[in-house]
């Protein structure tokens, strides 16, 4: 959504990246949590009309992008703290969402598989 395709575009003319663009489902995928519509109390975080509607990911739509590629672990970065979350609430998340394999981020976070 903020043009990262064309980035690596032109990263790969001028060698320094090479796409390898798969359609197997992938052990491991690294995506923006997103934005949330509603803090943990219902209110509307994002305002209707706000820009970051236009130009970023939902939590949602991140939601929808793990299930379509079915990776075995989705991790979750950029985290936001306009989201209104604490740490306890992302693992609760993770369980609620134990079968997309979605695990949030953090400082030192290590991924084994």
């Amino acid at each position: 959504m903020l043009g990262l395709e064309d980035h690596f575009q032109f990263f790969e003319k001028m060698g320094i990246v090479k796409i390898h663009e798969f359609a197997e489902e992938p052990d491991v995928l690294v995506l923006e949590t997103g934005w949330f519509e509603h803090d943990k109390l219902g209110e509307q975080i994002i305002p209707t009309g706000h820009w970051i509607r236009e130009s970023e990911a939902s939590f949602e739509e991140t939601l929808e992008l793990v299930q379509k590629i079915n990776p075995r672990l989705a991790i979750a970065t950029h985290i936001e703290e306009l989201n209104g979350r604490s740490y306890a609430d992302y693992l609760e998340l993770e369980k609620k969402y134990k079968k997309y394999g979605l695990r949030f981020a953090y400082d030192g976070f290590r991924v084994s598989m």
